[in-house]
């Protein structure tokens, strides 16, 4: 699955003056394919209640500068206009969303998740009526995890100079859900790979590449740039018994054993896991880990270099864990 530098749409709606009704002519720009697009407009009110809804699909590109035109139409008066792009690859139907409150409620879900056209969201508040002019940018559920490089240096340990053979990785508590409009924390209420990679998790999804992939035959003192992308659901709430730490699991086969290398996503540099942000990581094996997927790995096993980045690198930092 490949996402743009800046994962995001822009949607810049004008809305021509009517007595009654409200004609929106909405330009979309798509940087990945767009599958459908959802406007939704509701009442800026108490009740919140739904005004309008349209579904634009097979939106046609015009130009040269990139943009989808699309249509929609509300009431006069003050709005919240919510846009949605993918959120199905079939007709979805929103026929019991009559309210703001009720769609905050609804659930995307993981398995639905498409390569190239994540699903994306944005909200905002107009005055729907007004000669105004309002851009969204709409931006991925996902975050995505990165594993950059990765080697292993196993001097002056008894087995110097071996490699590490059969490497894959994979995530493993990965929310399957997630709100359309998600706020600041969202902690989980379902997971795949729930400890562990299980391969019947996967069965029904679209991309199961987004979550597991093969890195290499071997990995020595050379380094390896695999550059894979992992994808995921927001993860932010406290890490418990009852939710665990997304992680990303390093597999692979030293002098003939299995061992793991389990990273806590988001918790050794910050909150948790959030939308549209990119979790980077490089990575240097300097001993063998655990026998287990889930078992924190003893303390100078694992050198990482993170970055944590809404797409655009922010900061970097060296972790030993």
């Amino acid at each position: 699955m490949t996402l743009p530098a800046s994962a995001c749409t822009s949607v810049v709606t004008t809305m021509e003056r009517a007595e009654k009704l409200s004609g929106i002519g909405a330009s979309v720009r798509a940087d990945g394919k767009s599958r459908c697009i959802d406007i939704f407009y509701f009442n800026d009110d108490t009740l919140q209640r739904l005004d309008s809804y349209q579904r634009i699909e097979g939106s046609s590109r015009e130009g040269d500068d990139g943009l989808y035109k699309v249509m929609g139409s509300s009431r006069t008066g003050n709005k919240i206009l919510v846009a949605l792009a993918n959120s199905s690859a079939d007709k979805f139907t929103w026929d019991r969303i009559n309210s703001y409150r009720m769609l905050k409620l609804q659930m995307a879900d993981l398995r639905n998740e498409v390569e190239g056209s994540p699903v994306m969201s944005a909200e905002t508040k107009v005055i729907a009526g007004k000669e105004i002019e309002c851009t969204m940018t709409l931006e991925p559920l996902l975050a995505r995890v990165t594993l950059s490089t990765i080697c292993c240096d196993f001097h002056q340990r008894p087995y110097a100079g071996e490699k590490l053979k059969d490497v894959k990785a994979y995530l493993t508590n990965v929310s399957s859900r997630c709100p359309y409009l998600p706020d600041s924390t969202v902690t989980p209420d379902s997971y795949i790979n729930s400890g562990r990679y299980i391969e019947s998790d996967l069965e029904d999804f679209s991309s199961p590449g987004m979550f597991c992939a093969a890195i290499a035959d071997s990995i020595g003192t050379e380094l390896e740039s695999p550059e894979k992308n992992f994808y995921c659901y927001p993860n932010s709430g406290e890490t418990g018994l009852g939710s665990p730490a997304t992680m990303l699991v390093i597999e692979g086969k030293l002098q003939g054993t299995t061992y793991y290398y389990p990273i806590e996503i988001g918790r050794t540099d910050g909150d948790g896991i959030f939308r549209n942000m990119e979790y980077r990581y490089d990575v240097t094996i300097t001993r063998r880990g655990s026998l287990n997927p889930w078992t924190k790995v003893e303390s100078g096993t694992v050198l990482i270099k993170t970055a944590m980045r809404p797409w655009t690198e922010k900061k970097a930092l060296t972790i030993d864990f």
